[in-house]
């Protein structure tokens, strides 16, 4: 198999366009491709199954990218030079590649070049067809859902590799990388904004840190809508989803923070609406204490964060299997 592959990327694909690779369909084409040529090896080559023949896949389209790379001082040529690493990503979840190695090599090259995972995840937040507008770019995967799982087996390897980025200074987990496209916003911003609880709860159970400052997070800018909301029309439900993302962020946070009127200045709060307070469980509203065993998964989170170490710190903490659920945010209360 590997002389197939060689023949290929040194014959057949260093002759294609530049931009062969830049149309959604074609990065499909080429995943077919190599699907059918890792079929084909499994049948006629002793030894080579499926996970070892898109392991050889993936490391070879890595080695390619790498040599250009290199090639040319260490900058990446991009058009498909580049993008050839989204057919790997296609690949490693369509095999549901278990070589975790292989998989964390690919995200820290297109975290080198790129800076950000945000093409890996706009399709789960905004959908398929929303991301071309706002990026040029067109998620590989088929629907939203196959986008959040796709998020979730990287998010994986990414937690089971205790694989963290350097961003400006800061070791951040793979679910905190800033979106570059998106004003550097967290991707957990972007789904509050967006109103998407379901990848705003995956991003929190691999690692995402709530924060209430509103320069860090969009809980500031979700509180507000949810108030200008409820001014309107007391009478006219709140949003579900809007809901949903205030009740699964609050989950790492004591309470709902003050709504401030001025983010320099932290002494002139509006005073929440009651609405918006009775979407929340009692003990996050600020009004009455927190609840005790609350407040321990807040410490237990926030430490396991930022040794990265979520969501699978909280099985050596000799504790019983359901409040390793409650810590990673799987039960719902």
């Amino acid at each position: 198999m590997e002389v197939i592959l060689d023949c290929f990327f040194d014959k057949v694909f260093s002759d294609l366009d530049r931009g062969c690779l830049m149309a959604r369909y074609k990065r499909k084409q080429m995943v077919d491709y190599f699907s059918t040529v890792i079929g084909g090896c499994c049948k006629g080559e002793e030894g080579c199954n499926p996970q070892l023949g898109c392991k050889k896949a993936v490391q070879a389209a890595i080695n390619f990218h790498n040599a250009t790379r290199d090639n040319n001082g260490e900058v990446c040529l991009l058009g498909k030079y580049h993008n050839i690493l989204y057919v790997a990503a296609k690949l490693c979840y369509d095999f549901k590649l278990e070589d975790n190695e292989t998989v964390v090599n690919l995200l820290k090259n297109i975290f080198v070049c790129e800076r950000t995972f945000e093409r890996l995840m706009i399709g789960a937040i905004f959908g398929t067809r929303v991301t071309h507008l706002i990026s040029g770019w067109k998620s590989d995967f088929n629907d939203r859902k196959e986008c959040l799982n796709a998020i979730e087996y990287f998010l994986d390897h990414a937690a089971k590799a205790k694989l963290m980025f350097n961003i400006r200074g800061e070791l951040k987990c793979m679910a905190e990388v800033p979106m570059e496209s998106y004003s550097r916003a967290t991707p957990a911003k972007v789904c509050i904004q967006a109103g998407q609880s379901d990848v705003l709860s995956l991003l929190l159970k691999y690692g995402s840190v709530p924060h209430e400052k509103p320069d860090h997070c969009g809980l500031q800018l979700l509180l507000r809508h949810l108030q200008t909301l409820a001014e309107e029309d007391i009478e006219k439900p709140l949003p579900i989803e809007l809901l949903n993302c205030l009740n699964i962020y609050i989950k790492g946070l004591p309470r709902v923070p003050k709504i401030i009127e001025d983010p320099t200045r932290d002494d002139e709060p509006i005073v929440v609406h009651a609405a918006i307070l009775s979407a929340v469980p009692y003990d996050r509203t600020g009004y009455y204490p927190p609840d005790l065993k609350h407040l321990c998964r807040c410490v237990i989170r926030h430490k396991l964060a930022i040794n990265g170490q979520l969501p699978y710190g909280a099985m050596h903490l000799n504790l019983p299997p359901s409040l390793q659920d409650y810590i990673n945010l799987e039960e719902i209360k």
